[in-house]
């Protein structure tokens, strides 16, 4: 990758008609602050958006594959909405739910 050409600050800002303008240096260490917690948060989204992805995917594959043992039981299954009862796992069953699909 070529190396980006460094840009004389000064130059710029005397070229920029008003439009950039230089502040004491109290605030640089603001603004590196504020990179350092966009990227940080960055990280974060990044993250969530991988678990996200990750957790949809489970949930897709388990749905299918449940689909997929009710048909081989004789149940038609393919067109229907699947829901499950999460009470039911805290006692230790998995209960589904299987509705007219209303689309």
């Amino acid at each position: 990758m070529a190396e980006k050409e460094k840009i004389d600050w000064n130059q710029a800002v005397a070229d920029s008609n008003g439009s950039r303008v230089f502040l004491p240096d109290a605030f640089v260490a603001r603004a590196e602050e504020l990179q350092k917690m966009r990227k940080e948060f960055n990280e974060l989204i990044s993250q969530v958006a991988e678990k996200e992805l990750r957790l949809r995917t489970f949930g897709d594959v388990l749905m299918f594959d449940v689909r997929e043992h009710l048909a081989g039981a004789g149940m038609p299954t393919w067109t229907k909405d699947i829901g499950f009862e999460e009470s039911a796992i805290k006692d230790g069953k998995f209960v589904v739910n299987l509705r007219e699909n209303q689309r």
